[in-house]
């Protein structure tokens, strides 16, 4: 599906850096690679919850922060991001710090409850040193043999939702030693700060933060299934190491062919 490129709200300060709980996060950090996602269930757009699925380094912004999946509140389709330091841009716009370079999806069947209506579905992300895409592979269609197979080719799939390439940024320079993170946020520094602009949220209570606090029920369906999240390494030995989630997927770490 098409994308339109958006400037994204973001945090003022790191998420790297703020107590977000509940939150899994690799204990093996990454430079460079494939990256595939199997999750059967995210948590739903509903007021109040920010679910994400990225990668980030250390010494934020400066080693880069890959937002794969994420959106806020009643958002209907995925949000996807770049954060760096200052000298990155590509078409999307300037990457630099908070508010970063963002691009949105228009497949509703992308995030949240349409989401979860198909089983879910894989997300992969490429980070070369030409270029960082994403793709989303509905469970219902759309599922590359290769990647069910194990034995994944990126060149042989269909256009991805978006892919940040250009002679605006060194990618090498601007992205290192990422470590993978699920997290579900309530309210917080995006879906906090852009709560009076939902037509649909701010209706329910004045802050987000009151909202959360006396709707506890309202947030059943905020939680992760994750069957898989599988790392590809271009060349190399394979090796894996074990990745807890709620279904005990691993992470596999595999090499894959470009």
């Amino acid at each position: 599906m098409p994308s339109t490129s958006v400037p994204t709200p973001r945090p003022k300060t790191p998420r790297s850096l703020v107590g977000i709980r509940p939150r899994v996060v690799s204990k093996k950090s990454y430079t460079k690679g494939l990256f595939i996602a199997d999750i059967a269930h995210a948590p739903e757009n509903a007021c109040g919850v920010w679910p994400a699925f990225w990668s980030v380094g250390p010494n934020w912004p400066n080693s880069g922060e890959i937002d794969i999946f994420e959106g806020v509140n009643s958002a209907k389709a995925n949000t996807m991001t770049l954060h760096t330091g200052s000298g990155c841009t590509f078409k999307q716009g300037d990457c630099k710090g908070n508010q970063g370079c963002g691009t949105n999806a228009t497949d509703t069947k992308s995030f949240g409850a349409g989401f979860n209506a198909i089983g879910g579905g894989s997300y992969a992300m490429e980070w070369t040193s030409q270029a960082i895409k994403v793709w989303f592979f509905p469970r219902t269609s759309g599922m590359p043999q290769d990647v069910a197979s194990g034995n994944p080719d990126p060149s042989t799939w269909s256009a991805p939702q978006v892919e940040f390439s250009g002679s605006g940024c060194d990618i090498d320079s601007h992205f290192k030693n990422h470590q993978l993170v699920f997290n579900t946020a309530f309210c917080g520094d995006w879906a906090g700060k852009v709560w009076s602009q939902s037509a649909t949220c701010s209706k329910l209570a004045p802050t987000c933060e009151e909202y959360v606090a006396n709707n506890p029920a309202a947030f059943k369906n905020a939680y992760w299934l994750i069957n898989s999240v599988k790392v590809f390494k271009q060349g190399g030995a394979a090796n894996q190491t074990s990745y807890p989630t709620k279904r005990g997927g691993l992470i596999k770490s595999r090499h894959f062919r470009n």
